[in-house]
């Protein structure tokens, strides 16, 4: 039911009226106000705030703070939002950017707009330590005796519709802990679970010997990046020009070594030019 509601409001905002726009552009607003309002998603390693302190930290935190330096602009973390609903905290005005928690996917961009990927996530398949039965083709679990674990409504719902659609999903609520896919995998309940290796290596430094990674080739690369809302091209640019001169000054590969538990998790995004001769 979940996933048919954050549909519908997704299909609903495709035919729904600026309100931005209505009182000018989001770039005005934030050159007026010296001030880009975030939305976030608690995630480690894009982002994530201490609930006894109220401290953030996280690669996408780090750099959205230098996003602001270079524009001479305040970042301000304005509100905590579900990724299902951000589309309409952007649209509504509430936050002039979801500054961490998008990844890239073609269904929203139908929505909402994509500023240069600051950094890319690689998601691979995992099933129990004994079970090998996708070993040698993943494509099998494209079959209704087979279950796939997913979070209702987000990436992993998306992948299994796309790439496996006559599986079985197995749908945990979106707002779940990504942990829980591999705790439900772990306890028999599914045969797959798709998702990152950092999360998985979290999951398995407490969990030793009861999961494996199926393939050293992943079933998806999602970019990590901001959201803005469609149609705000003045404002998108400025953040892709900013974000292109952290990339090339190296202070994101900074961030991301600072965040970086195990190697090969994060896929850094290639410079834009080769060496000379």
């Amino acid at each position: 039911m979940r996933s048919i509601f954050l549909l519908s409001a997704f299909f609903f905002l495709s035919l729904a009226p600026a309100f931005a726009a209505a009182d000018g552009s989001v770039y005005d607003r934030v050159m007026d106000s010296g001030t880009i309002r975030c939305g976030y998603f608690s995630w480690y390693p894009d982002l994530l705030k201490d609930p006894s302190t109220g401290e953030f930290k996280g690669i996408l935190y780090e750099y959205m703070n230098e996003v602001g330096k270079a524009l001479n602009l305040k970042i301000e973390w304005t509100e905590e939002i579900p990724l299902g609903e951000y589309p309409v905290a952007l649209e509504n005005g509430r936050i002039d950017a979801m500054c961490a928690g998008g990844w890239q996917i073609a269904e929203r961009a139908r929505i909402v707009d994509y500023v240069t990927p600051a950094y890319y996530l690689p998601l691979y398949p995992y099933a129990r330590k004994d079970d090998h039965r996708f070993d040698a083709d993943l494509s099998a679990l494209n079959d209704p005796q087979y279950r796939l674990v997913v979070l209702e409504g987000g990436v992993t719902s998306i992948i299994r519709r796309h790439d496996f659609p006559l599986s079985t999903p197995l749908e945990l609520p979106l707002l779940t802990s990504p942990a829980e896919l591999f705790m439900s995998l772990a306890a028999g309940k599914a045969d797959i679970a798709i998702y990152d290796s950092m999360t998985f290596r979290d999951f398995e430094t407490h969990n030793q010997g009861q999961l494996r990674q199926v393939s050293a080739v992943p079933v998806r690369v999602f970019p990590h990046t901001v959201a803005v809302m469609r149609g705000q091209e003045e404002f998108r640019r400025m953040l892709d020009h900013a974000t292109t001169e952290l990339l090339l000054s190296g202070t994101i590969d900074k961030i991301i070594d600072r965040h970086d538990k195990y190697p090969g998790a994060i896929l850094r995004a290639a410079k834009p030019y080769g060496a000379s001769p």
